[in-house]
């Protein structure tokens, strides 16, 4: 075989990807072995598609974790036999008694122990996700460019700062970001800040 032409290919650059059907890896593994030229090419690639990670690679923001792990855990419930139902919208006439069949069950609790922040999804569907979220300290700034972000405050208080204006909520209000609008949270009390979270599409 024409091994300079087999590594010019393309082939290795997909096996190191993981993209070749199982045919297709057998045969670049079996390859790698007869051929010390093929083999030193697959560690070449997999050294520079490695590298180009790392310098591309961004740190995910502190609320990609609890969100995860709130759909995660979302999902498990629904494995394992909870009902979807359908939250209410967040209005100016919200009140807290509209969540009380979410706020009241024993799962929809705060762990003891958690980092800045943590969720509970309560309601998803693919025009609206609805959540409980607890924030220690605030939620980083963030941007919207598709999705209507509204709150309502169950406990505790905080500001919401929006384009740099200073909007200080409390217990019973409710606050949706306007869209497109550079945005973030601060808490200001001494306990966390239990909120409901709405996103909505816009």
């Amino acid at each position: 075989m024409n091994i300079e032409e087999y590594i010019n290919s393309g082939v290795i650059e997909m096996y190191v990807m993981g993209v070749l059907s199982d045919k297709e890896n057998k045969e670049v593994t079996l390859l790698s072995k007869a051929y010390p030229e093929i083999s030193a090419e697959v560690e070449r690639v997999s050294i520079t598609l490695e590298n180009y990670a790392l310098a591309n690679a961004k740190t995910p923001g502190p609320s990609v974790k609890p969100l995860l792990m709130a759909l995660l855990d979302y999902m498990h419930r629904f494995e394992t036999g909870e009902i979807p139902t359908v939250a209410p919208a967040l209005t100016k006439k919200t009140k807290a008694e509209d969540f009380a069949k979410w706020l009241e069950r024993a799962d929809m609790q705060v762990p003891a122990a958690y980092d800045s922040s943590f969720a509970k999804i309560i309601s998803h569907t693919p025009e609206c996700t609805t959540a409980i979220v607890w924030l220690k300290d605030g939620a980083p700034k963030e941007t919207h460019e598709n999705q209507l972000e509204s709150f309502f405050i169950l406990e505790g208080t905080c500001d919401i700062v929006v384009n740099n204006e200073v909007f200080s909520l409390y217990p019973g209000d409710q606050f949706t970001i306007p869209l497109r609008s550079t945005h973030y949270v601060k808490v200001t009390s001494t306990v966390p800040c239990k909120l409901i979270l709405e996103r909505k599409a816009a």
